[in-house]
Order: C-alpha cells, then sequence, then structure tokens
C-alpha cells in the first residue's frame, strides 16, 4: 500500500515530445512538511536508482533550494530547501532534470495545526503509563500477521509477536485514565520487519512509518487524539543510536559512513565511559561506535547528513503526530555533540516540550552528568532535565526487600545536589527491561506496598509499567517480563479490564496502586512539594512533602516490629499542624507527641 500511495505522487512530463524516462524515486523523506516552521531550512532526502545524476529545482513562491548534495551512492540526492515563513500549503513541484529528461514530484507542504509548537507542562504529579504494544491487548485481529512480515504471531513464543496493537490500546484509554494515568509512553512502534525478535520494536527498519501489524501513521494520529480528547499526553519513544539491519537502506547506504563498522564490535555497555575524564579514545569509540546487538546497526553521526535526517524525523512525529513529549532511548551510547545539537534544535520548535532519556547506570555521579547545566569537569551541557533515574531504583530494591535496609532510600536521595533538577528525574518502579518489582521484593505484598509508596511519593515524574498495578510477577527474560496483559485477547480467563476473575493478590496491589496513582496526581505537595527527609532509626524512614497549599507526612516502616515515633524530631514541620488523616484508609486524628505504627508498613498522611 505504502508503494503505491508514493507512486500516486509521481507526475511525469513529456516536454518537446522526449520520452519520459522510468519512474527512478523510491522514496522521499521527510515524506511532508508544514509551513510555518520556526527553522526555515528543510533536508529532503531523495532515493531512486541513478537519482543522483539529476537536478532538482524548484519554481514556488516562498521555497528555493540552497544547496544540493551527493554521496557517492548516485542513488540519492539531498536537497536542503528554504521555506519562508510567508510561504503557502500546498504541493511544491520539484523539478528533476538530466539533460532532455525530466520528471516533476509533487512534494506536500501542510499547513500546521493552531498552536502546534505550544506542549504541555510535565511536573511531578504526572504518571506516565508505559505500554509495551505487542503484549497490551489485540484490539484488530486482521493484522497479526502482514504477508511481507516473516515474524508471525505466536503467542507461545516469548520472543515472538502476540498480537497485540494500536487499536488494543484504544480500546482501553478509559482503563488507563481511570488507573490514575496522566500520559502514555509505547515503545516503539515504527516498522521493524526483521525476521525474528521484533515484537519489542526497536530495530526500526522504517523511521517514518508505524508497523502494519501495529497499524498505522494515521491510526497512530488517532490515538494521539483520543489520549488527548481524554485529557492525557501522549510520549513516543525515539531511537537514536542504532537501526535494524533490515532497514531499507542497509541494502543501498547513502554514505559508506552511513554506519559504523561492525568491526568495532558490540558495545562495552559502560556508559560512565562518556563522563570519564579518564577514559581512554578505545574504549570511548566501542561505547559510542560499538553495536548495541549485532542486528542492530550502529548510526554514525560523524555523518551530517544522517544527523540531519535523525533530527528532522523526531520534528516530523512531534508535528504530525501531536506529540506532548519524548522519551530517547540508549541516550549515553549515540554522539553526545549530536545529541546536545538535537536537543537544541527541539527546543527551538518546541519550546518546553518534555524531553526523558535513558541513562541506565547505577550511580548518582554518572546520571547527574546528564542532568548537569554543565557544571562537571569537561562542562558538558546535555540540555537534558530528566533522566531515567535507575539510582532510585535500584536503591528501592534494596531498601524494601525483606531483609532490606532503608538507609539505601535515604543515601541516594541525599545525592540529589549533584543534579541540575532532581525534581524532573523519571522515577519508576519497573520498566520493560527489568524484572518485575513484585518479584524482586520477594512476592511479598507489604513490600509490594512499601517500596510503591516510595516511588509514588519521592520527588520525580513518575512511570509506571503496565501490569505492575496488578503485581506481574515475571523476573527471568525480556520476553517473560514484557507478559500479556490479562485480558487483552479474546478468551482470557483473567480480564484486568474488566476485574474479572482476578486473584485476591491481583485485586489489592489494583486497589492499592490506583488508589495512590489518583490521589497522587491531584496532590500538590507532589507535584511541586520541597522533599524534607530524615535520618532512618529502626529500618524507618521518615520524609515530608512540603508545599504552601499541602503538607504530606510519608513513613516507610520496612522493620518486623511495631514502632513508636516520637514527633518532637519532625517539630520543624509539625508545629503548624494539629491534625493528621491517613491517606490510605481516609482516617483522622489528632496529632499528640507520638505515632503508633506497624511493622512493615507504608503511611502516607496529609497534615492539617
Amino acid at each position: 500500500m505504502k508503494t503505491n500511495l508514493i507512486a500516486l505522487l509521481f507526475i511525469f512530463l513529456l516536454i518537446d515530445g522526449l520520452k519520459a524516462e522510468k519512474m527512478v524515486i523510491k522514496r522521499v523523506e521527510p515524506m511532508n512538511w508544514w509551513v510555518g516552521m520556526k527553522n526555515p531550512k528543510l533536508q529532503i532526502l531523495v532515493y531512486g536508482e541513478g537519482i543522483g545524476y539529476y537536478t532538482p529545482s524548484v519554481n514556488y513562491e516562498g521555497v528555493c533550494i540552497d544547496k544540493v548534495i551527493k554521496t557517492e551512492n548516485e542513488n540519492y540526492l539531498f536537497i536542503d530547501l528554504n521555506i519562508s515563513s510567508d510561504s503557502k500549503a500546498g504541493k511544491v513541484p520539484i523539478l528533476f532534470s538530466k539533460g532532455k529528461s525530466q520528471l516533476i514530484y509533487e512534494y506536500p507542504l501542510l499547513k500546521r495545526r493552531t498552536d502546534a509548537d505550544v506542549k504541555p507542562n510535565f511536573s511531578g504529579s504526572d504518571n506516565i503509563y508505559l505500554i509495551t504494544p505487542d503484549r497490551f491487548s489485540n484490539g484488530d485481529r486482521s493484522n497479526d500477521n502482514v504477508k511481507g512480515y516473516n515474524d508471525l504471531m505466536n503467542r507461545k513464543i516469548e520472543y515472538g509477536r502476540h498480537g497485540g496493537d494500536i487499536q488494543g490500546v484504544m480500546d482501553h484509554v478509559d482503563y488507563i485514565k481511570n488507573l490514575g494515568m496522566t500520559a502514555l509512553w509505547l515503545n516503539p512502534v515504527c516498522e521493524n520487519n526483521q525476521d525474528a525478535y521484533t515484537y519489542h520494536g526497536y530495530a526500526i527498519s522504517d523511521f517514518y512509518h508505524v508497523d502494519p501489524r501495529y497499524g498505522d501513521n494515521q491510526l497512530y494520529q488517532q490515538l494521539a487524539d483520543k489520549l488527548h480528547s481524554n485529557g492525557l499526553k501522549f510520549i513516543q519513544d525515539i531511537v537514536f543510536n542504532h537501526c535494524g539491519s533490515a532497514h531499507w537502506w542497509m541494502k543501498d547506504l547513502p554514505a559508506k559512513n552511513w554506519i559504523n563498522d561492525l568491526s568495532n564490535g558490540r558495545s562495552v555497555f559502560q556508559n560512565s565511559i562518556v563522563s570519564d575524564m579518564h577514559a581512554s579514545v578505545f574504549d570511548t569509540n566501542k561505547q559510542v561506535k560499538g553495536y548495541f546487538d549485532t542486528n542492530m546497526p550502529d548510526l554514525n553521526y560523524d555523518n551530517d547528513l544522517l544527523a540531519t535526517y535523525m533530527i528532522q524525523h523526531t520534528i516530523w512525529w512531534v508535528e504530525f503526530a501531536n506529540l506532548d513529549g519524548l522519551r530517547i532511548d540508549t541516550y549515553p551510547y549515540a554522539d553526545k555533540m549530536f545529541l546536545k545539537k538535537w536537543r537544541q534544535l527541539i527546543e527551538i520548535e518546541y519550546p518546553g516540550i518534555y524531553v526523558v532519556v535513558e541513562v541506565w547506570v547505577h550511580d548518582v555521579a554518572y546520571a547527574a552528568y546528564w542532568n548537569s547545566n554543565g557544571t562537571f569537569t569537561d562542562k558538558y551541557d546535555s540540555g537534558i532535565t530528566s533522566i531515567t533515574d535507575f539510582p532510585v531504583y535500584y536503591k528501592m530494591l534494596e531498601a524494601f526487600k525483606k531483609d532490606g535496609d532503608v538507609w539505601n532510600a535515604y543515601h541516594v536521595i541525599a545525592k540529589d545536589f549533584l543534579y541540575a533538577q532532581p525534581q524532573n528525574n523519571l522515577v519508576f518502579f519497573d520498566n520493560h527491561d527489568v524484572a518485575r518489582s513484585y518479584a524482586e521484593l520477594g512476592y511479598d505484598m507489604n513490600q509490594f506496598k512499601l517500596g510503591v509508596t516510595f516511588t509514588l511519593t519521592t520527588r520525580g515524574i513518575l512511570q509506571w509499567y503496565y501490569g505492575s498495578e496488578i503485581a506481574m510477577e515475571q523476573s527471568d527474560g525480556h520476553g517473560v517480563i514484557r507478559e500479556d496483559m490479562p485480558g487483552g485477547w479474546m478468551g482470557d480467563s483473567i480480564d484486568v479490564f474488566k476485574k474479572e476473575n482476578l486473584s485476591d493478590q491481583q485485586t489489592e496491589a489494583l486497589e492499592f496502586t490506583s488508589y495512590l496513582l489518583n490521589w497522587r496526581k491531584n496532590s500538590p505537595a507532589i507535584d511541586h512539594g520541597k522533599l524534607i527527609h530524615f535520618i532512618p532509626e529502626n529500618n524507618c524512614y521518615v520524609y515530608f512533602r512540603v508545599a504552601n497549599e499541602q503538607t504530606i507526612m510519608i513513613v516507610l516502616n520496612n522493620g518486623n516490629a511495631n514502632e513508636v515515633i516520637e514527633l518532637d524530631k519532625y517539630a520543624e514541620i509539625l508545629e503548624s499542624f494539629t491534625t493528621v488523616k491517613n491517606v490510605l484508609n481516609g482516617q483522622k486524628f489528632s496529632l499528640s507527641g507520638h505515632l503508633s505504627i506497624l511493622g512493615k508498613t507504608a503511611y502516607v498522611f496529609e497534615l492539617e
């Protein structure tokens, strides 16, 4: 279908009775652009047999060609267009000439939606629901298998495609909203036409089209519209570091240095190298130029044409789908100077758009390098203010496991001085790359509630992984932890969306997390309140979230014994309050000299 649509865009002119040559253009990317963008410059990639021998020209008011760039591959042309602020929407005829042979390609310039550059704010009370689309819900069984795509649906294979799709997500927007979410992030949905293991979405074979086993670009756009009409924001997962080995350009690369040489081997997977002032060139090159996986060619941002292509592809999706935010995969694996430039250009086009980047490190200092405002030795300023907070995640597990020590939680938060904006870090209970935290916390509901309460009340923007609200418990292998959402497939005996046949454990987890998520998104103290914590005693961690409108006291007792907490220690905060409301059960009581708390129990108190 996609090829037919492209073919319809070509108009051939017969000039002086000359016979037009066969169609040579196979792809033009981006497929369209918009008038009124803040950056008037656009570089379009034109691909087709022998197109490099042609000379393009434009005759359209407000649009001119600044430069034509040819590579060593005669099947590519890169055309730098300048689109003035007074240009009009329409089809720009690009005339390609080679001697007496000519052809015209009509390039669409669209009108932007009103306030397309205005993006909503993300703050501490946001709850972002993360979904692996293939494993959430099969809303359209007609696209389970698609001709030309060899990775067929097979739910019995843990790394196979299970049939979840965009329609399945659309069918359950009400569930996502009622759960207490404010935003949705999908793992990548762009085409992954590999022979196998394509369900995860990170081996992209076409950066401009949704994989047909999920739906199409128009359905993706409809999902965005439905989310917005329900008051939910939409985040797209962007992959810069690599593409899939089946990407369409891999059979005919635009330039020899478009990708890094596989002879570099695989990455050393040490994100700390990028910020290490003592790192060798050898190790740095292995980190940045090594392959994430042998079936995922590593993109080389020393090539300016590729860099521009990837920057524009991000802008195209934001504009096309009216996206509210971006999550960037494997951030420290790509060239950091390219990443800085990308961030600057995105900010110019969409001031304030939310960007969170994956920085998978255990240590706060390594993580803070990417959220630092250039305060470290090399003065590198990424322009990033939100990173995936893996240090907090790992310390949460250490703090709230059965024999854990809450000092781990205290110490990791105490290192926030290293960040420029720690309140924007993305905190998470688990995600698509790690074992379910219910398993990591010993399959114990009390430990689960302690970990959930900490994650949902500490500083930061929240990301919640689908299914953890019912205490999904898989822990071994990506294909397993990305398990099917019960109720997402016809014939499922358990249906979380209808709350049918849930176990007692699933029901307890769902009620607890849903209640706390819905409370959290409406809490001023969680949204922008200052975090003040106190040195733990007897494996009990006490901290406050303090805003002008609201003050919250959180008590997390990971000890087995009941405790009596003397309140004079907290007088600097409590002195102006007389009443306490337990957020989790609604009970109110007067403040006295102490609090009696149960072992292995989480408390959230609103002070009045």
